[in-house]
């Protein structure tokens, strides 16, 4: 199964399971980083999510540069669909059992935590530019349509 980011295919079912293949070898953190820079080197593919200009990107195929947001935001989709892959897949059948446990921690715990953290850095965000200046202090985190609104009114001024 591919994920379609803005016209950006992504073999993530591949990722996990090249992933999961090195789950019990001592090379498995490195073979996450690998995996995780392969997908960010795809996603800088496209325009829309470049962030290294192409002025600055690296002549030599074997060592790419590619933006550290871009990297996380790939070991974050790559760890997801592998936590996702193995609590679903020992829900329905583990040495021996199905595990409905399993199926009910995923959707009822893991899911929604992962969803809640994404939120606490947005907001955190927000918060630490209202501190610094940067932010109107009246664009509340808990407003999110607010604060669209405002990065829309003001996309392009200084900061």
């Amino acid at each position: 199964m591919s994920l379609d980011i803005e016209g950006t295919e992504i073999d993530l079912a591949s990722s996990i399971m090249a992933l999961n293949t090195s789950l019990s070898s001592p090379l498995f953190l490195s073979n996450l980083v690998q995996i995780a820079t392969t997908i960010a080197i795809k996603l800088e593919s496209n325009q829309q999510f470049r962030r290294i200009p192409a002025s600055e990107a690296s002549t030599q195929p074997d060592l790419p540069k590619v933006s550290f947001e871009n990297v996380m935001w790939a070991l974050d989709l790559l760890v997801s669909g592998w936590i996702g892959y193995m609590l679903e897949s020992k829900a329905i059948c583990h040495s021996g059992r199905r595990q409905h446990a399993d199926h009910v921690n995923l959707v009822e715990h893991v899911i929604p935590s992962v969803m809640e953290a994404f939120e606490v850095g947005r907001q955190r965000a927000v918060e630490d530019k209202q501190k610094e200046g940067g932010l109107d202090s009246q664009i509340g985190p808990e407003d999110p349509d607010a604060l669209e609104r405002y990065l829309e009114d003001h996309d392009g001024e200084s900061c």
